[in-house]
């Protein structure tokens, strides 16, 4: 018991990293694999089974959203055309070649 304080504590203040392991059916996860491997009830809307999500112990509750993008993910999303067409970021060809 005193564990699981200790991690809620973690939780609340900084956020903890877990993996969804559960859905509702209705796209809502509702159990997350800590790192310990212990699974633990929580509320992630929007999160599918598989995905890694970031926890906070808020009101009593565990509440979860996605884990924020990579900085290399947020710099790609920024090199888009005003279609949307994604522009291939300096050093990197779409075939994996380096150019």
């Amino acid at each position: 018991m005193l564990c699981l304080v200790a991690t809620l504590a973690v939780a609340a203040e900084e956020g903890m990293e877990m993996t969804c392991v559960s859905s509702d059916g209705k796209g809502n996860c509702i159990v997350g694999k800590m790192p310990d491997g212990t699974d633990l009830v929580l509320v992630g809307s929007g999160l599918k089974v598989g995905e890694k999500m970031v926890c906070h112990h808020r009101e009593n509750m565990i509440h979860c959203v996605p884990v924020p993008p990579k900085k290399e993910d947020r710099a790609l999303s920024e090199h888009r055309t005003r279609s949307g067409r994604v522009l291939p970021t300096l050093g990197h060809h779409p075939t994996g070649l380096q150019g």
